[in-house]
């Protein structure tokens, strides 16, 4: 740090110059640059070579000191509003960065971008900038090959190499120009969303080409939509296909963006209009980049729509796309999207494989915004496999990247996997701190915004405040019928719609929560999650108790344990629907399954209703409760018909030309449901009460 300072030192004062800058900045607070402390005006100094935005890390590399010893710096900065903090320190504008870093006088400029290049070479400074002349080209030329050296290995890094390489760049190189839309790009994949959008918005000296201005408010929407600001970044791709005199070459990549902004704000038609055009562009150009893009953009849209068949056919055309472009498209982004896709299917083990895909592919070929979207992906499965410690880590850790990398694209999604396991914990003041600390995310619509609006009212529910659960969750009912995507969310979300719209009394709420889900496992057959939501919201809101217990029976083999239980406590909390044996064996499942699963706060919950549910001991032969008959389907019916008359279960399955494995299944259902163990009590039970009737409304 002495070598640093005495450069600094030995240099012509610049207390005059900033003190000659009289006009406010744009925000209204005076200057105060001729005020500070040489210590601050030095890190203002090393930041301003960093750039407009910095981390206070590199800062303390630069200058060889402990980051802690530069907070008394920071904190006058602050005061002085020279800096702001948004996440990230910056200059709070750009007009104030410009006059710190012009104030510098040269000498102490070409010593500091020295030590910056130095500093963020890490293990590369010896071969790349050891013996250099504090000529800023040579300078800029050294950082330039080291970014190249550091792309595939170490994208951050890059990143900001290539940021470094551009403020050393005279306004007089010829590569310039180029050189500004590039270096946006590679900030926004690595992750360092604050620079690329601080670098795409700030004013440039000289005119760009129209091609390479388009290419910079491509660069800039994209690192805006993967922040969450959809509206922006829509604004600045029309801008880039607004320019007339873009070449047809470039328009398929802005065109695959929009595809995406539409999708982000909800908009299916839009985005799949937009995306066939792009995909349209892009295979006329051969441009794989954009038609992965494009293809992933729609198969988004087909996911919102509730066309799960089709979505995961888009992701795999992605796949397609660029398998064979591996060394210029990253299979990071299509391997997560098909997980996604895979897990909303039940089809969890190959999710699972999908997301480790991708994991591989992020240590192979990572950057900054898929690290965090690699966690949520795999935090997500994990809770719905009930690995509720492994899910919590997994999004800790997510988080943790999330606030390295500043990159808050997948933030709302992980916070509400924490929301989610400390709420089933029964953890619910810290699962009210976390909702706190996610409001700040930019997640209204998105993925990560409706996981976390669900865990909210999971979180209100649990607490005994059902109207406000209802508050958060009601406006997915405004999206239908065009839009499922809130249905989805949730993997259970038609049934736990269903059950609040009753709670809090709202008849028309609970009637579109049945046809949601009903539309959604129509669109989706052969999908048990679906099937079952759907059954599970019919059978409360019409009282129907076979639909219960057939919602509950098709979740036993969905592999979601938490939904399994969560089906139990709910079906059995439908008072006057169920018998009390009924409702009791239901909530045992659910304390079973909730302790499995670690899950201690709801299990307390459904063991404190099974506690106040009464056990009757019922004579033998005494009257059934008409739901036990009316609880079966009418395949179990005649299964009972075909029992009743002494015929063994081959018999039976030659009579009802099914198989002996299907009049087995159907038995065991029937003795669950009318809590008996035996062909013998099923023939007592008939003789004693008669054949049930038939149950009105029931399936095969």
């Amino acid at each position: 740090m002495a070598d640093v300072e005495g450069r600094v030192s030995s240099a012509d004062p610049v207390q005059r110059r900033y003190a000659g800058l009289s006009e406010p900045p744009s925000d209204g607070s005076e200057h105060q640059l001729g005020r500070v402390s040489p210590r601050t005006r030095l890190v203002l100094e090393v930041a301003a070579v960093l750039g407009r935005t910095f981390d206070v890390a590199d800062v303390a590399r630069v200058l060889r000191c402990p980051v802690a010893t530069l907070a008394p710096a920071v904190r006058e900065a602050l005061g002085a509003k020279v800096l702001v903090d948004r996440g990230t320190l910056a200059f709070s504008c750009g007009r104030t960065h410009r006059a710190v870093y012009e104030a510098i006088p040269s000498a102490v400029r070409n010593a500091l971008q020295v030590e910056v290049a130095g500093a963020l070479l890490g293990e590369r400074r010896t071969a790349a900038v050891a013996g250099l002349s504090l000529c800023p080209d040579a300078v800029a030329k050294a950082v330039e090959r080291a970014a190249d050296d550091a792309e595939v290995d170490a994208p951050r890094v890059a990143a900001r190499l290539r940021l470094l390489a551009l403020a050393l760049a005279s306004w007089e190189d010829r590569r310039r120009p180029e050189l500004t839309p590039s270096t946006v790009h590679r900030l926004a994949r690595a992750g360092h969303a604050a620079q690329a959008q601080a670098l795409a918005a700030a004013p440039l000296r000289v005119a760009l080409p129209s091609e390479l201005q388009a290419q910079r408010q491509l660069e800039l929407a994209r690192s805006l939509l993967d922040e969450g600001r959809v509206e922006n970044a829509l604004q600045h791709t029309t801008a880039a296909l607004g320019m007339t005199q873009m070449p047809g070459r470039l328009r398929a990549s802005p065109s695959a963006t929009r595809c995406a902004a539409h999708g982000g704000l909800g908009d299916t038609t839009s985005s799949l209009v937009s995306g066939r055009h792009a995909l349209a562009l892009a295979r006329r150009r051969d441009e794989r980049s954009a038609a992965c893009r494009a293809v992933l953009a729609m198969s988004e849209a087909e996911q919102m729509s509730g066309h799960l068949g089709r979505s995961l056919r888009r992701t795999d055309e992605a796949l397609h796309v660029a398998v064979p472009a591996r060394a210029e498209i990253p299979m990071i982004q299509p391997q997560w999207a098909h997980g996604r896709t895979l897990m909303l299917l039940d089809r969890l083990s190959e999710a699972s494989v999908s997301f480790e895909d991708g994991r591989r592919e992020g240590e192979r070929r990572g950057s900054g915004k898929n690290v965090t979207l690699g966690h949520a992906c795999r935090a997500s499965l994990m809770l719905q496999l009930g690995q509720l410690d492994q899910a919590w880590s997994e999004a800790q850790a997510g988080l943790d990247s999330a606030a390295v990398l500043h990159t808050w694209g997948a933030a709302a999604e992980l916070s509400a996997v924490m929301v989610e396991v400390s709420t089933l914990r029964g953890e619910l003041d810290r699962a009210e701190d976390l909702v706190r600390k996610a409001a700040l995310c930019h997640s209204q619509g998105t993925r990560g915004g409706l996981a976390l609006m669900w865990a909210i009212a999971h979180v209100e529910e649990e607490r005994g405040e059902p109207r406000r659960a209802w508050t958060h969750v009601a406006t997915v009912l405004g999206l239908l019928p065009r839009r499922l995507q809130g249905f989805l969310t949730d993997p259970l979300g038609g049934a736990r719609l269903a059950r609040l719209a009753i709670t809090v009394d709202d008849r028309r709420g609970a009637l579109s929560a049945v046809t949601g889900s009903e539309r959604l496992a129509a669109l989706n057959p052969g999908v048990v999650t679906m099937e079952a939501s759907a059954a599970l919201a019919r059978g409360m809101v019409h009282g129907d108790a076979a639909q219960l217990q057939e919602g509950v029976a098709l979740l036993r083999s969905s592999g979601r344990p938490i939904s399994l239980a969560w089906a139990c406590e709910a079906a059995a909390r439908q008072d006057g629907v169920l018998t009390n044996p009924a409702r009791r064996r239901l909530l045992e499942h659910a304390c079973v399954e909730y302790e499995r699963v670690g899950a201690t706060g709801c299990a307390a919950h459904a063991g404190a209703q099974l506690q106040a549910a009464p056990v009757i001991h019922a004579p033998h032969g005494a009257a059934l409760h008409r739901a036990d008959w009316q609880s079966l389907t009418s395949a179990e019916q005649r299964i009972i018909d075909e029992v009743s008359r002494g015929l063994t279960n081959r018999e039976v399955a030659r009579r009802l030309f099914v198989s002996q494995n299907t009049v087995e299944s159907h038995l065991k259902h029937i003795y669950s449901k009318l809590g008996i163990h035996s062909r013998t009590q099923l023939a007592l039970m008939v003789a004693t009460h008669g054949e049930p009737a038939p149950a009105t409304g029931s399936s095969a």
